[in-house]
Order: C-alpha cells, then structure tokens, then sequence
C-alpha cells in the first residue's frame, strides 16, 4: 500500500514521498483527522516527519508492552463510551497514548505511553493498583493511581489532590495528565452548562501551570487547545 502526499497543503513546493508498511500507520498517528475526543493535528504529516515518527516511536517502546496495555485497557473499558458520544471509550485513552507519541520529547516515553492507556483504569473501573502493577510493574500501577482522582474526596478537592500526587511521580506521568487534557479540550457535551465549560477550561489552565516542563510539545499544544476553547464559552 502506498499513500501519495502531494495532495498534503503543507508539502506544496516539495516531491512526494510514497509511504508503505508500517509508515502508513505512522502516518495516521500524526495525522488523525478530528473528530470528537481525537485531535492530533489538523495538518497532515509531510514523508520525512512521518518516517522520523516512526524512528521516535521505536525507540520509544517496546510493541509487545504497548499492545498488552492495549488489550488490557480495551476489556476494562469494553462498555464505556466516549462522553456525548456513541464512540468506545478505548478512542479516548488510545487519543491520550497518541499525544504522548506524537509529542516525541517525552523522557521514559514507555512508562508515559503504557500509563496513557491505562490512566483511567482505576478510576472509572474496579481495576486495583495491585492489578496493574502484577502485569505492567509498580511504576506503572503508581502512575495510574496518581493520575486517579480520589471519590473519597469532596469533589472540588479532587484535581488539586490529584496534581499533587502527580507532581510526586516521574515528569512521563505528568505528560500523562497534559495529554489528557489536551484531549479533552475538544468540542464539549451539548448538554454541558456554560459555568461548566468555564470550570473544565479553568481546570486545563490549573493542570497546564501545575505540570509545566515535562514535554514543551505537550505544553505548546495545551496552551494552544485552551485558546482555542474560547469558542465553546
């Protein structure tokens, strides 16, 4: 299979560069086209960032990890749904996992891509800490316990206990939470209030200055999807 770039509005002045293999699947990971709760990039990918993507991401992992925090993540969230949508929720966390790839400036990229598949396992299943950290290891099941808002808390305490717990876990993990929210900042719920879109940008506001420094791509595009979220207020 081969994908002809020339159609590409960013690539204008350069020559096309057929992709094949694998490179085809690189090339929608840097390349997603929007929809809700799935915003890569609007621009599509020229050759040499896609194969340069595929570099960075093979370095960055091992498949084996990646697809067993995959399947993991797909049988705990086998019956949610992306909110205000008919989406599974697995598109949600795997949208986190490609933020975190496509960023490509994330130390302990593994720890940071295999916690993104798995970031909302304990708190919106009954996956337990032990669980995760018996198949994926202890710094993985900390990372996703940090990443997991406390219910015992009264719920406006909750993010700012959560960022705390967070800021005590390597910079991959922090990644973790920006990419989330960057995910997030898509088009809200119909049903959502006015106040209530003004408290969730806020909150992106209070996880970008929180979380500042783990991954600059991470923290241009956080920044870009706050702005950008004036249209929904």
């Amino acid at each position: 299979m081969q994908v002809d770039l020339r159609q590409h509005r960013d690539i204008d002045h350069e020559p096309a560069e057929p992709l094949e293999g694998l490179d085809v699947f690189f090339a929608f990971i840097i390349g997603l086209p929007a929809v809700p709760s799935l915003h890569i990039s609007r621009d599509r990918p020229r050759g040499r960032d896609v194969k340069a993507a595929r570099a960075t991401m093979q370095r960055m992992f091992v498949p084996e990890q990646y697809v067993s925090a995959l399947r993991f993540a797909a049988e705990r969230h086998a019956t949610q749904r992306v909110p205000g949508s008919d989406l599974p929720y697995l598109v949600h966390v795997v949208s986190v996992a490609a933020e975190v790839i496509a960023a490509g400036d994330v130390r302990e990229s593994e720890l940071a891509v295999v916690c993104a598949l798995l970031h909302d396992t304990i708190e919106d299943t009954t996956t337990t800490h032990a669980e995760i950290a018996q198949r994926f290891g202890t710094a993985v099941a900390d990372g996703v316990q940090a990443l997991s808002k406390d219910a015992n808390l009264p719920k406006r305490e909750r993010m700012a206990d959560s960022l705390r717990r967070i800021r005590l876990q390597p910079p991959a993990v922090w990644a973790v939470k920006v990419a989330d929210r960057i995910t997030n900042l898509a088009e809200p719920p119909a049903d959502w209030t006015a106040d209530k879109r003004r408290e969730y940008v806020a909150e992106a506001r209070e996880i970008a200055d929180a979380l500042r420094g783990a991954s600059p791509a991470l923290d241009a595009r956080i920044e870009h999807r706050i702005r950008d979220y004036a249209r929904y207020l």
